[in-house]
């Protein structure tokens, strides 16, 4: 890897569909490896296969988070649509102080319309507006409970009276909040709250195409910023690979190619999936053990 990309950090997403046992070692070898971080997921179901083995993903980040000790933690990402913030925020209090202060709240609108986890649940299948609508307002409140000491908010969606936390966070003055946003609506809430802006580029993009994307929407996030006030470069930029959901890459020349090129665009996190199929598992580990052993000789 070459040495002008040596600030990126690399995550793992580990989908909770495995056993307790497979997905701790998963996360424990994710370590061992030297990710940088490792990240689960909030549906009720999976999505494209309800009926297959899924556990639910603050419980067990909270599990893995007793279990570990140097990974930073994540949900990628919490669905606003099925949380109360406040009981949120309260979440991540919890796995910041047993993580000891290795957590990152991920928060997005949650899935399209047509994931069975609203059905199954009675959870309303909101229309894309008010999913952003209460998006952002869930950002303010898990921000407001974890920064200050009591908190009270008003919105059209959750109303907070006097919310207290205490322990305080072990991160001040919170945990770091990565939000994830595809659309001009949600990078406007990345703009405004996020510690993050998280990404993906749909797999049947080529490279090329997915670079493209991926400016664009990195522009708009710039002109977000510039139109309240704030510095972008507060803003880390973060990208999903979605392409190995699937299957992983074939060699670590592979991995460097994608992280220098989109590098240039200004992102700085990569994450990528841990392999659902255990046939891919060797494959994979040796591909990042390669790539993040680059990294760390090229400091």
């Amino acid at each position: 890897m070459s040495h002008d990309v040596q600030d990126v950090h690399i995550g793992v997403e580990i989908l909770p569909e495995s056993s307790w046992p497979d997905l701790l070692g998963r996360f424990q070898r994710a370590e061992e490896m030297g990710f940088d971080s490792a990240w689960d997921c909030d549906h009720f179901v999976n999505p494209y296969a309800p009926d297959h083995d899924w556990f639910e993903g603050w419980t067990l980040l909270a599990a893995v988070a007793a279990r570990t000790d140097r990974i930073r933690l994540g949900t990628l990402v919490t669905s606003a649509a099925f949380h109360n913030p406040a009981f949120l925020a309260r979440e991540a209090l919890t796995v910041d102080h047993i993580s000891n202060g290795r957590l990152i709240i991920g928060l997005g609108t949650g899935s399209t319309h047509g994931d069975p986890s609203y059905p199954m649940t009675g959870i309303p299948d909101y229309t894309p507006a008010e999913r952003v609508s209460r998006l952002a307002e869930s950002a303010v409140v898990v921000d407001k409970l974890l920064r200050d000491q009591e908190a009270t908010f008003a919105g059209r969606h959750y109303n907070i009276q006097g919310a207290q936390m205490w322990p305080r966070p072990v991160q001040r003055p919170r945990p770091q909040l990565l939000i994830a946003a595809l659309g001009p609506a949600t990078i406007g809430v990345a703009a405004r709250y996020a510690d993050i802006w998280n990404s993906y580029v749909p797999p049947q993009l080529t490279l090329d195409e997915g670079l493209a994307l991926t400016r664009e929407r990195s522009m708009q996030l710039d002109k977000r910023c510039a139109a309240i006030g704030r510095d972008p470069a507060q803003i880390t930029r973060s990208l999903l690979d979605f392409a190995t959901y699937t299957r992983p890459y074939d060699s670590a020349d592979q991995v460097r190619d994608l992280i220098e090129r989109y590098h240039v665009l200004g992102i700085r996190e990569f994450i990528f999936y841990w392999p659902r199929d255990r046939k891919h598992e060797d494959t994979f580990e040796r591909i990042f053990i390669e790539a993040l052993n680059q990294r760390r000789r090229n400091p």
